[in-house]
């Protein structure tokens, strides 16, 4: 769990009373982190001593940084539990040196070639606790958590899903509309190149709706990309076990993905390809407000397009 952020920004103005209120956005995060009861420390490095044409031993330069970092780490007990934000070539190094998660703050001024930072930032105004823990969380390889509600946790799929998964495919109505999954090894290698290239590169993708009331995986919901007609548009897909159907739980889960859609990836347009034959389908996504625009061929395939629009 992070419970620490390691801080260094040559931009700060270390005499001020609000040492970071130049850098916009920047004093809104530290609240954010604070509230959420994670502790930040500072990187004391003599400016601008650090860049790196002011230091031409490379070597000194990053073991000195690492026993700084490694100071801070240790008296604070937080190995695993730490992050590091830093505009810095050297803090760079020393993090992956030290295997520690970092984001990198890329101020054009400074000359820093900041390449193998974890996440990298021109600003702070789009960040907060919930993108530092996903930075942390993809770092240690930790499914990120995307929303809950009254009775479910969304959340990133991990291998050790597929077993529930499986048990929900084998009921064989859900796979009168929806594709089997693969033999057992082809689906392990297909779930880990999703949850790497998917999660990873677009920050969403099919996610699994865990029950509160059970920690039981009781189905799938999320968002993808499906190019139609040359474009490519994001779809809502969904899936819920037949033991748990008829209980409002695709509704529940499929409305909170459509505010991740908007307040996540400013996409105000979310769709629905369905066979005319589902008619479960068709009159959940009515209810969710989806409306009729054209039949669509897909992949040789006539299929109903429904499209939902963010009202304002």
């Amino acid at each position: 769990m992070l419970k620490l952020i390691i801080l260094q920004l040559t931009t700060t103005d270390t005499k001020a009373v609000r040492p970071y209120e130049k850098i916009e956005g920047f004093l809104s995060l530290l609240e954010d982190l604070k509230k959420n009861e994670v502790k930040i420390q500072e990187l004391a490095l003599d400016q601008p001593n650090w860049l790196p044409k002011e230091i031409p031993d490379k070597e000194e330069r990053s073991c000195q940084v690492i026993s700084k970092i490694n100071s801070i780490v240790e008296s604070e007990n937080a190995w695993k539990e730490c992050l590091i934000i830093s505009d810095l070539e050297c803090v760079m190094e020393a993090a992956v040196r030290l295997k520690i998660p970092i984001i990198g703050f890329d101020v054009p001024e400074l000359g820093q070639d900041l390449f193998q930072a974890d996440m990298l930032v021109q600003g702070f105004e789009e960040v907060d606790y919930t993108f530092v823990m996903q930075v942390y969380q993809r770092f240690y390889h930790e499914p990120v958590m995307i929303a809950k509600t009254s009775r479910l946790i969304i959340r990133e799929m991990v291998l050790e899903d597929l077993d529930e998964l499986y048990e929900l495919y084998a009921h064989p109505t859900i796979t009168k509309f929806l594709e089997p999954l693969y033999e057992r090894e082809m689906e392990i290698e297909y779930t880990k190149a999703y949850i790497k290239n998917m999660y990873g590169f677009y920050g969403y993708g099919l996610w699994s709706l865990i029950e509160k009331k059970t920690g039981r995986l009781i189905g799938r919901a999320g968002l993808n990309n499906r190019r139609v007609d040359g474009e490519i548009q994001i779809e809502l897909g969904y899936l819920i076990g037949v033991a748990y159907q008829n209980q409002g739980f695709a509704t529940e889960a499929c409305n909170k993905i459509l505010e991740f859609a908007v307040k996540n990836i400013d996409c105000t347009k979310v769709n629905c390809f369905i066979h005319r034959e589902n008619h479960a389908s068709i009159a959940l996504v009515k209810k969710l407000g989806f409306v009729y625009l054209k039949d669509a061929e897909i992949d040789k395939e006539s299929l109903s397009w429904y499209r939902w629009t963010y009202a304002v």
